[in-house]
């Protein structure tokens, strides 16, 4: 399969995921963490707003890469984005499997995995 087409889909996705994240984060840290079912506080506002400055960071990195360009730099923008994806989803699987978070967090973690591995399929040469 040709991956030309596929990565600025994957990639623009990742991106758009990033700022709504950061977004939402930044604005009103208490209802994005009641999503999930995890009551805001003081301390919890301050760590996803922390977050949320990871993720701007993260945007320019992901937007580098979504044309493909073969390289070691671009494949390795594509493992560490996957890399995320896999790991945030592990974290919340966690978390729900301890009832740390709700339901809502499962369409979550299937939806990152999945951009994940997408991700890490056009890391591939």
């Amino acid at each position: 399969m040709n991956k030309a087409p596929v990565q600025p889909w994957a990639v623009g996705i990742t991106g758009f995921l990033l700022v709504a994240a950061a977004a939402g984060y930044l604005i009103s840290p208490g209802q994005m963490l009641s999503v999930v079912g995890i009551s805001a506080s003081a301390e919890s506002a301050f760590l996803v707003q922390t977050l949320a400055a990871a993720f701007i960071a993260m945007v320019p990195m992901a937007w580098s890469v979504r044309r493909r360009t073969p390289g070691p730099v671009a494949a390795a923008v594509l493992r560490g984005l996957a890399v995320y994806m896999f790991a945030g989803s592990a974290v919340d699987l966690y978390a729900y499997s301890n009832g740390l978070v709700g339901f809502p967090a499962l369409p979550s973690i299937g939806a990152r995995t999945a951009l994940g591995l997408v991700l890490a399929w056009l890391a591939l040469p």
